[in-house]
């Protein structure tokens, strides 16, 4: 490990007064007493308050020592290999209490060394997630790693000031992308109060607009291919799966490529062009849709069906909006198969059942939704910037 000056190497077992496991309760169904902390409580890296789990405790007291403190760091040691080593810190909002559960890990660390917004941004670090991966034991459906080699792993601190200084420099960074990302969220609300204003709720029809089944809006509804051919980092074509459709767009974060030999077998059956709708039908974002802005040619997994829609009968925005819609959401996700993994067929698809108001008023919908459109593809590029003057900033202090 390259040492800089004035910053020393220590261990993580070192930087930390404990590391240990959560409490070992059975949470159940209700939403009734003290929160408690599971796996998706720090998905997407950020402490999700929506997604504790409960049992039903009342008194704090049976778990005193497992209340999360200010400044407590949790990571995940079981999950994929991808997600292995996560961590978010607790920032306690007002007087509430939240009990540390099973399955995550609480760092507390020792505020003399080191300060918790710097060591969770160097969690964050290439160079940690590539020692998490070399300590990982892998099993068929996820990977852990153990908290004595965990604690092996060597940091490089600086001085108290120094750290200081950089977590001052990323959270402004991160300030401006989290900013930028609520104005996407309002934009989005407004495409919803739009939507809602012009045809009601699409599930209750109380508008009693025409209904047709989603294959008799499409000209060709199918998905991607079946099998999984070679992907790798570079390569001929675009391997789109359902990780990167989001409703803001595309997410070419983790894009992987295929060759042409096999793009070809793929394309010949489920051709996506510009225009055309993607729509998620597998796993966890099941029922996300998205309009294809690409103009180059690319393959699909079978996670994305491909919906060619009449032009004729129905524009593009109206059609992935009301696929978006949040009635039209949770219905549909109300009444999908699979228990892990949430899926949709090809046949429930083509049977989805929804309103078609006149083309025109469609039209004059998309207008509309346009305008904001614009203003999102501003929002995004911009985030892109800063995103990348992040990654920079990260690279320079800890890679």
């Amino acid at each position: 490990m390259i040492k800089k000056e004035g910053w020393e190497n220590k261990t993580i077992d070192d930087c930390f007064e404990s590391i240990r496991n959560g409490a070992c309760i059975k949470q159940n169904d209700s939403h009734g007493g003290i929160p408690i902390t599971r796996i998706e409580t720090i998905s997407n890296s950020t402490f999700n308050r929506d997604r504790l789990g409960y049992a039903n405790i009342v008194d704090s007291s049976l778990y005193s020592k497992f209340i999360l403190n200010e400044g407590d760091i949790l990571m995940s040691h079981i999950n994929s290999l991808k997600y292995l080593g996560r961590a978010v810190l607790y920032k306690k909002h007002d007087d509430e209490k939240i009990i540390h559960g099973m399955n995550l890990l609480n760092l507390i660390s020792k505020k003399n060394i080191i300060k918790p917004q710097y060591i969770t941004y160097y969690f964050c670090s290439e160079i940690f997630k590539n020692q998490i991966t070399r300590i990982a034991k892998k099993s068929v459906n996820q990977a852990s790693f153990t908290t004595t080699d965990l604690k092996k792993i060597k940091v490089s601190i600086p001085p108290l000031s120094t750290q200081q200084q950089i977590v001052s420099e990323l959270d402004a960074l991160s300030d401006i992308i989290t900013k930028k990302k609520q104005q996407l969220e309002e934009l989005d609300k407004l495409a919803q109060a739009t939507f809602y204003d012009m045809f009601g709720d699409p599930v209750s029809n109380k508008k009693g607009w025409e209904m047709k089944k989603l294959k008799q809006m499409c000209t060709k509804l199918n998905d991607g291919t079946h099998f999984s051919p070679i992907s790798t980092k570079e390569g001929d074509f675009k391997y789109i799966t359902a990780k990167n459709i989001k409703k803001s767009g595309f997410d070419f974060s983790n894009l992987t490529y295929i060759s042409e030999k096999d793009h070809r077998e793929i394309f010949s059956r489920c051709n996506p062009e510009y225009g055309d709708i993607l729509y998620i039908k597998d796993g966890a974002t099941t029922g996300i849709a998205q309009i294809n802005t690409l103009k180059e040619e690319f393959s699909l997994l079978s996670s994305v069906a491909l919906l060619k829609y009449d032009r004729a009968l129905v524009h593009g925005y109206y059609l992935r909006d009301m696929l978006n819609n949040e009635s039209v959401y949770r219905f549909i996700r109300s009444n999908m198969g699979g228990v892990a993994i949430t899926r949709l067929t090809i046949q429930k698809i083509n049977m989805f059942t929804l309103p078609i108001p006149p083309l025109s008023l469609q039209e004059n919908y998309c207008d509309k939704i346009s305008v904001l459109e614009k203003q999102k593809k501003l929002i995004n590029k911009s985030i892109g910037d800063v995103q990348l003057l992040f990654d920079y900033t990260m690279d320079k202090y800890f890679n």
